[in-house]
């Protein structure tokens, strides 16, 4: 059973440990899942009628088709969506196939920017909603 919170609590905690052990490529793969697990999240939550999975791994259709599908239902989740566009950051460069990627595409200030970037998403989506009672903190995990 998908539960994309969790999902986002463990992938930006792994991410984190990762980075701290300089494995930068692999730090920045989970954040990737990160953000795609905050989003689906959201639309989980305040779009009970769709599917997450139908969007994949695509930041751009997950922020601006389901995202907005989910507003129209629930328009109090326009506070939660990111002020900017994920799929122009290095967050969605080569999410998820960098998977495959050879070692050492990512330099350790990228990586950070880049991880910083995930947390901020979180910081900013899941645990925000949670803050505003619309999530109990143990669904983050």
């Amino acid at each position: 059973m998908d539960c994309y919170a969790q999902a986002a609590t463990r992938h930006l905690r792994d991410a984190q440990l990762l980075f701290e052990n300089q494995r930068f490529d692999n730090a920045v793969y989970l954040a990737g899942y990160v953000a795609e697990c905050a989003l689906k999240a959201m639309i989980e939550l305040f779009d009970q009628q769709s599917n997450p999975r139908t969007y994949g791994h695509n930041l751009r259709a997950l922020q601006h088709v389901g995202l907005m599908r989910a507003i129209r239902l629930q328009p109090k989740l326009q506070s939660y969506v990111p002020s900017f566009a994920i799929e122009s950051t290095n967050l969605a460069q080569g999410h998820p196939l960098r998977r495959y990627w050879a070692t050492g595409q990512w330099q350790p200030e990228v990586a950070l920017a880049v991880l910083n970037l995930a947390k901020r998403i979180y910081e900013e989506t899941l645990e925000q909603i949670v803050i505003d009672g619309y999530m109990r903190r143990s669904a983050l995990g």
